[in-house]
């Protein structure tokens, strides 16, 4: 059996939530397309993994029991990804001014001078799209900007 990890992923979350809306957040997932994925998983295993009631969600004892192992495959896909990707470098879009971005790019280096680095500088503001949505995992915007929050 083939387990699809977008699927898997769509359990935890909702399951670690306990709630579908705060699940599909955390994911930048909509709420329908969340519940799609984990009826899904639930048709493939052929259990339900979730009691869903007016307002409330919990997990079933099947749900309970999927939810270590999940965690567990989640986890390997991400150290296979790392594992697979350790050679490349990283890149970074760079909009706007230079002296910012580039200020954060010579920490980074600073901190790991191991880390290769692939800058790709663009010129004017970034696409809207960029500017206006959340900052995700593995993302910086430069410091000193509204809203742009910065790794430590």
């Amino acid at each position: 059996m083939d387990l699809d990890l977008a699927q898997v992923r769509a359990f935890v979350a909702t399951a670690e939530h306990l709630h579908f809306g705060r699940a599909a957040g955390e994911l930048f997932l909509t709420q329908q397309a969340l519940s799609k994925r984990v009826a899904r998983l639930e048709d493939v295993l052929g259990v339900r993994l979730f009691d869903r009631t007016g307002h409330s969600v919990r997990l079933t004892a099947a749900g309970e029991r999927f939810l270590e192992p999940a965690r567990r495959a989640l986890a390997a896909a991400d150290d296979a990804v790392t594992a697979a990707r350790r050679d490349r470098p990283l890149r970074l879009d760079v909009w706007g001014h230079l002296f910012d971005p580039m200020r954060t790019i010579r920490r980074v280096v600073a901190r790991r001078p191991d880390l290769p680095i692939e800058p790709n500088l663009k010129r004017g503001p970034a696409p809207r799209p960029v500017r206006d949505r959340p900052v995700r995992p593995g993302e910086a915007r430069s410091p000193g900007r509204p809203g742009s929050p910065v790794p430590p």
